[in-house]
């Protein structure tokens, strides 16, 4: 596979790339990938990744790492799990949580979202195997 192919346009299928012309969904050829990584530059994300070869074309996006750090808003399961271990000062397993809530969701589901709470810093986890509880930060 090659990449970074924002120097030339190819139509790979010339019936698909004539009907989006003509539909109006193509403004000019070759303006598409130079205008995608413009886009990102100016919202301060890296460049995407265009990979491709005789069968297929695939662009990868990425967020910027600072970016990644700085994302802060919660869900409202994510508040209400906040919510659950501030009523709970020892801490909670997974399966207490789990309990309750209202939501009906998997155990692995909500260790996804703990772990999630625990990189924001929002919460911290004690013990381990099932031993392990999670508390609140306070």
């Amino acid at each position: 596979m090659r990449s970074n192919c924002m120097k030339k346009s190819i139509r790979r299928n010339r019936l698909i790339a004539d009907a989006f012309f003509m539909a109006g969904l193509i403004e000019k050829w070759g303006s598409g990938t130079t205008r995608i990584a413009r886009e990102l530059n100016s919202a301060g994300m890296p460049d995407p990744n265009f990979t491709f070869d005789q069968h297929r074309f695939q662009v990868g996006f990425y967020r910027s790492a600072d970016q990644t750090q700085s994302v802060k808003e919660l869900s409202t399961l994510h508040e209400k799990i906040i919510k659950i271990l501030a009523m709970h000062d020892k801490g909670l397993n997974i399966f207490q949580i789990l309990g309750k809530l209202e939501e009906d969701i998997s155990s692995r589901t909500l260790r996804k979202h703990l772990t999630q709470l625990k990189k924001l810093g929002y919460i911290e986890n004690r013990g381990r195997g099932k031993y392990l509880v999670w508390l609140q930060l306070s």
